[in-house]
C-alpha cells in the first residue's frame, strides 16, 4: 500500500488527496531522474551543482510547497476546502519537480 493512501485511510482528509495525485512509481522515478541527470550533464550544469546549491534550491522549493499551508491551524490543514487544494495542487504543479530528482 502506498504511504498516500495509508495516509488517506488513516486521516480521511482531502490533504491526503494531494499526495496521492502526485505519486509516481519508483521505476518512472528513477527513469525520469536518469534523464535530468543526462540533460543536466550535456549543458555542463554539474559545475553548478554544489552542496550549498542544491540545498538553497531544495529550500526554496520546498518553501513554495509550504506557502498555501503557512497561515492554517493544524485542523484546517488536514480538512482543505475545494479552493485551498486547487491552490495546493497548482503550487505542486508549479515547482519544479526536476530540481529536487536531480539530487544526487
Amino acid at each position: 500500500m502506498a504511504a498516500a493512501e495509508v495516509m488517506h485511510r488513516r486521516q480521511g482528509t482531502r490533504y491526503a488527496q494531494v499526495f496521492a495525485a502526485v505519486s509516481m512509481p519508483m521505476s518512472e522515478l528513477i527513469k525520469v531522474r536518469d534523464e535530468l541527470r543526462a540533460f543536466a550533464a550535456e549543458r555542463d550544469w554539474d559545475q553548478f551543482h554544489s552542496p550549498k546549491n542544491l540545498a538553497s534550491a531544495l529550500a526554496v522549493e520546498a518553501a513554495e510547497l509550504l506557502d498555501p499551508f503557512q497561515w492554517l491551524t493544524e485542523e484546517q490543514s488536514r480538512n482543505l476546502t475545494e479552493k485551498q487544494l486547487a491552490a495546493v495542487k497548482d503550487r505542486h504543479a508549479s515547482t519544479r519537480k526536476p530540481d529536487a530528482l536531480a539530487l544526487r
